[in-house]
């Protein structure tokens, strides 16, 4: 073979990268995004179809057949299927999850794996440690009243309470003035009267019928009030329990990081993070996140809400901390937190994920940030090397 070729199959960000990236360095692509997709979504046996698809290719002419699907059980089946019919082939793949990559590389001795996230997790570190890239002034603020934001009482638990004094403030005059009793007096029967206590030793029994509809209308309408009260309070006492239980308080730290999504990426991210001893503040969106747990138990603080809206930036301490990583699965979402946290802190170190390389690199100049960075487009270096050395 005079010349090596390289097949590269899956319709992805990273698939789309490798094969510019090997186009770059001159080598003969065959790029085929579309190859396998019908065969993924069939659920028959599907040995037969694979080997229907591939006998179109003289597939000895590859010197690897690069299998790159976005989903790891796409990859994983169809390079089961490529090394069943032609097990001498290289392949080389992508899987997410690296429990799966030992046992493929002792089922198959030519194939290469790669995690992308893991690959590219340090670039996105390395991004806060990086001093040579100056951050430009900008006029973008926050207005001061949005800083000052509080957990208050809800204002109808408030209302109920002013309501309720009012109504045992205008029952103990009533009965003050119109049954004769002392202001102590009256204050007591009000009060014996609202707990349903009923002692005996003052009553209605031959007052007018007048204070009987008063004492009636006390006794019900402080029924009402005091349930209503009981159960707002209860539900703030649970709601601020269950907001605790997923992070949501106020932060007081300063100089940390803060990293916005807790995906196949953030994970990685956030374990290099861990390992260099940096404090962290981790805001995932999604309380089912496979990943909690695990940083939970390594003392990493979980803020569970969308790093999106203002609040949840400032419980995290936008304003204190030293950098924000977003790497959500949304381009334009990253974008938003990284601008929002920098109208809270001018000279913030932003580190965003931007799928499309150049999507990143625009979006670097246009709004000065100092490191967007395609999770795809590292990765894609690494498999493109692979070419190198055929």
């Amino acid at each position: 073979m005079s010349e090596s070729q390289f097949l590269i199959i899956g319709n992805g960000h990273l698939a789309h990268r490798t094969m510019l990236l090997l186009k770059e360095q001159k080598k003969n692509v065959d790029f085929e995004p579309e190859l396998f997709i019908e065969i993924l979504a069939n659920t028959r046996s599907k040995i037969d179809d694979y080997k229907e698809v591939l006998n179109t290719f003289q597939l000895e002419n590859y010197s690897i057949i690069y299998i790159l699907h976005e989903e790891d059980n796409q990859n994983l089946e169809s390079v089961i299927a490529v090394n069943t019919l032609y097990p001498e082939i290289k392949i080389a793949t992508a899987l997410f999850n690296e429990k799966l990559i030992p046992h493929l590389k002792n089922a198959f001795q030519v194939i290469e794996i790669f995690n992308p996230a893991r690959i590219s997790a340090g670039d996105f570190v390395k991004g806060i440690y990086d001093s040579t890239i100056p951050l430009e002034s900008t006029e973008f603020k926050i207005e001061n009243q949005q800083k000052a934001k509080i957990s208050k009482p809800s204002s109808l638990l408030i209302a109920l309470i002013i309501s309720f004094i009012f109504l045992l403030s205008a029952s103990t005059s009533y009965f003050h003035y119109f049954e004769k009793l002392r202001w102590l007096d009256s204050f007591y029967f009000v009060v014996v009267t609202v707990t349903s206590v009923g002692y005996g030793d003052i009553n209605l029994l031959n007052s007018t019928d007048i204070s009987k509809i008063v004492g009636i209308v006390l006794m019900l309408t402080s029924s009402i009030f005091i349930w209503l009260i009981l159960s707002l309070i209860l539900d703030n006492l649970f709601r601020r329990k269950t907001e605790r239980s997923l992070g949501r308080k106020k932060y007081n730290y300063s100089n940390h990081i803060i990293l916005c999504g807790l995906g196949r990426l953030g994970y990685f991210v956030a374990e290099e993070l861990v390992k260099k001893g940096e404090k962290i503040i981790i805001i995932e969106s999604n309380v089912n996140s496979v990943h909690i747990d695990h940083f939970k138990r390594l003392g990493v603080d979980i803020y569970i809400g969308n790093a999106i809206q203002h609040e949840v930036l400032l419980d995290v301490g936008v304003e204190r901390c030293k950098a924000l990583i977003a790497v959500t699965n949304d381009d334009y979402s990253n974008l938003e937190i990284g601008l929002t946290a920098r109208s809270y802190k001018e000279n913030i170190i932003l580190v965003l994920r931007i799928f499309d390389e150049a999507m990143a690199d625009n979006i670097k100049i246009k709004f000065n940030i100092q490191h967007s960075k395609s999770m795809s487009f590292i990765a894609a270096k690494k498999f493109a090397a692979l070419a190198s050395n055929k």
